[in-house]
């Protein structure tokens, strides 16, 4: 007597209409009972055809078998045959539809595809002992197949062991005996060892180094499993990765200067250590600066360093370590930003008072002309101003627009900095390339508070001419801002000069 769902455990017949189940039913009766098909005539062989409407009958798994066995050698019914498959075992449920693949497969040849998502299933539910009986039942080299066949996303049986929770390594160890494809990659061009790593399953990274897996290939991002070590925080891995002789790769840019990736932004190609730093992973760039990675290497064409990363991130420690390891803390960008004008960022003032500490230039300035203290004024970051001032930073250099600090800080409706500024001593008649004065700029913004703020200021030129040969009021008048104008008048703006007909070049 056999079950319903195991009782081809050992196919090496054809099914007999006369096997019974439990419960005394034959294949026929089962099948009768179970299905809407009238009747089977066992030892006919079907007609199959792609045409038929045999796709969408809802067969019974074991007269789906009794019906088809026959047709497995038939290379002409093989679609056909499959789609019966898919059909017939769509309605079991998890457990019994493995089990009768597993059974079936050494005879069912195109269910193969099923039989591989069934694999994959027990491979996360870690059930090793299924898959042990099925190796010693379908041999090493059809074991083999099925464990090298790969998933709609193209992953192999290997891959989800490698992926398995708490360092589990005993299915990883099962499938590599059986000649499982240690190199085998997915559609995103992501391998076995990349997704043991990124799940941080170190013991099977430990069995694939000794059974002769690349460890220095490169992704399609040019990464290599030191990038992915650094991307993803993993300290032991790296030093796993290091010990095993990566330590020459240490510096490699995840595209090379003279090959960028056509899909890739420039400013991505970074090394290890631009990744770990940019990530956050103090542990990771310690140990890669132990292991000698350069702190100043700069990534293709963006120019940027380690230290840009670290402080745009507001990383204080970090930051401490790569300056206690020798980078430049004057290193520009390909915008001539320097590491100093990323403080914006964040506004630490920490930051900047390390970096400088560390000897960073106070008056660098990017490609536009903006200083730091252009930065902090322009984000809003007052505590960071008030700092920069208070160590030297000049308060009267100009953007390339002409702009100084209080000009910008005015633009960006930012009046506790202006304010701040102009009690510093700020210029409030700066004037830019267009011979706009901060005023001029309010009046033309709309911003009352800001007008008002400045009218309240000792010696604010209400007279001066922008390259328009207009006054602060002409601009107001000009635009119809009637209220801005009020504020202008009340303050001993002169109504009588406010056009180009009545007023003289500066």
């Amino acid at each position: 007597m056999v079950s319903r769902f195991t009782p081809y455990i050992f196919p090496l017949r054809t099914p007999d209409e006369s096997d019974t189940e439990s419960d005394g039913g034959t294949p026929l009766r089962v099948h009768k009972r179970d299905t809407f098909i009238g009747s089977v005539d066992f030892g006919v062989k079907p007609k199959v055809n792609v045409k038929d409407t045999y796709v969408s009958v809802d067969y019974h798994p074991v007269v789906f078998y009794i019906k088809v066995y026959p047709l497995i050698e038939v290379e002409d019914y093989g679609s056909s045959i499959d789609r019966l498959w898919d059909t017939a075992v769509k309605r079991l449920d998890g457990k019994r539809q493995r089990r009768l693949i597993y059974d079936l497969e050494g005879r069912v040849t195109t269910s193969q595809s099923n039989a591989f998502r069934l694999l994959l299933d027990d491979i996360q539910r870690q059930q090793n002992t299924v898959i042990e009986s099925r190796l010693a039942y379908t041999g090493k080299d059809v074991g083999s197949s099925r464990f090298n066949a790969k998933d709609v996303d193209g992953n192999s049986s290997l891959m989800e062991a490698a992926v398995l929770p708490g360092d589990e390594v005993e299915m990883a160890r099962l499938l590599l005996d059986n000649e499982a494809d240690i190199e085998t990659f997915n559609r995103d061009e992501i391998s076995v060892l990349d997704r043991a790593v990124m799940k941080r399953n170190k013991e099977v990274v430990k069995e694939l180094i000794p059974r002769g897996i690349k460890i220095d290939r490169k992704d399609n991002a040019g990464r290599n499993i030191l990038h992915i070590c650094a991307i993803e925080g993993r300290l032991e891995m790296l030093k796993i990765f290091l010990e095993a002789g990566m330590v020459s790769e240490i510096d490699t840019l995840d595209w090379s200067r003279h090959q960028p990736h056509p899909d890739l932004e420039l400013s991505t190609v970074m090394t290890p250590l631009h990744l770990a730093v940019e990530r956050g992973h103090l542990p990771i760039a310690n140990e890669l600066i132990t292991r000698g990675a350069s702190v100043n290497v700069e990534a293709t064409n963006s120019l940027w360093t380690p230290l840009h990363d670290s402080v745009k991130g507001g990383y204080l420690e970090i930051t401490e370590l790569l300056l206690k390891a020798g980078v430049d803390p004057n290193a520009a960008n390909e915008d001539g930003i320097t590491c100093l004008h990323y403080c914006w960022r964040t506004g630490s003032v920490p930051l900047a008072s390390l970096l400088l500490s560390h000897g960073a230039d106070i008056h660098a300035k990017q490609n536009n002309q903006s200083t730091v203290l252009h930065c902090a004024c322009y984000e809003g970051r007052r505590e960071l101003a008030e700092f920069l001032i208070a160590n030297g930073a000049n308060m009267e250099d100009e953007t390339k627009e002409g702009f100084s600090p209080l000009r910008v800080a005015m633009m960006r409706n930012h009046w506790d900095i202006a304010e701040m500024l102009i009690e510093n001593g700020a210029d409030v008649n700066h004037k830019d390339r267009k011979s706009w004065m901060p005023l001029h700029g309010a009046v033309g913004m709309g911003q009352k508070r800001g007008v008002e703020i400045l009218v309240a200021v000792k010696g604010v030129d209400l007279e001066g001419q922008n390259e328009g040969f207009l006054t602060a009021i002409g601009e107001a008048l000009k635009d119809s801002k009637y209220e801005i104008v009020e504020i202008l008048a009340r303050a001993g703006a002169n109504l009588e000069t406010t056009s180009y007909e009545n007023s003289s070049p500066p």
